[in-house]
């Protein structure tokens, strides 16, 4: 098994800050059949993806299998992936690959029917990552650990909303594709959701 250190580092997130054009480009490339592309829309993601999975399943190797699979089904269907046309409001390939991922983790429980879903009680800081300003890095990540421990006092789309909003840096558009609700929607229930870990946090 990878160590974790080695599981965040793949190649030291090298790709993370690739522009949409540069995505959609790969994208394209991709599925004209071009493996190398793939392979740095592998890169690009992996990280956020395995954060996502990694916060809701509470083993390192499940997490990791979990998000092969989820690049393995990608790969399969890229062709399938249609771009936005204007005037539509299609899914940007990032809310594409994260709706991947949520499936995978809902087909996984179904089939693992003993296992519950939870929100590990200590995660390693370095898988939880915080977007710039966004609600004030939760209050310096809110006392880290005691945050993903009271995860579970949170409603299952508010935990959804965090996870993507925090572990995967998913924008409000992307997380409302993937969720299927409205902008307006994501940020109340991310409000709420911060609201009620902060109120936690101060009794």
């Amino acid at each position: 098994m990878k160590n974790k250190k080695t599981i965040l580092k793949v190649k030291n997130d090298i790709l993370s800050n690739l522009t949409k054009e540069q995505i959609n480009q790969l994208v394209v490339d991709s599925q004209k059949g071009s493996k190398e592309s793939f392979v740095k829309i592998y890169e690009n993601f992996y990280v956020k993806v395995f954060r996502y999975i990694y916060v809701k399943c509470s083993n390192v190797q499940e997490s990791e299998n979990l998000t092969q699979e989820v690049f393995i089904k990608a790969f399969k269907s890229i062709s399938s992936f249609k771009f936005r046309e204007n005037g539509t409001s299609g899914p940007s390939f990032s809310s594409w690959i994260f709706t991947i991922a949520r499936n995978q983790i809902i087909d996984y429980y179904r089939k693992n029917s003993s296992k519950t879903e939870s929100y590990i009680d200590n995660i390693q800081e370095e898988y939880w990552s915080v977007s710039e300003n966004l609600e004030d890095e939760l209050d310096n990540k809110l006392q880290f650990n005691k945050i993903i421990k009271n995860m579970e006092k949170l409603t299952s789309l508010q935990k959804e909303v965090i996870n993507l909003r925090f572990a995967a840096q998913m924008s409000l558009s992307e997380t409302a594709k993937i969720l299927n609700k409205n902008e307006n929607s994501i940020k109340s229930l991310q409000h709420s959701a911060i609201k009620k870990l902060r109120d936690i946090l101060n009794d």
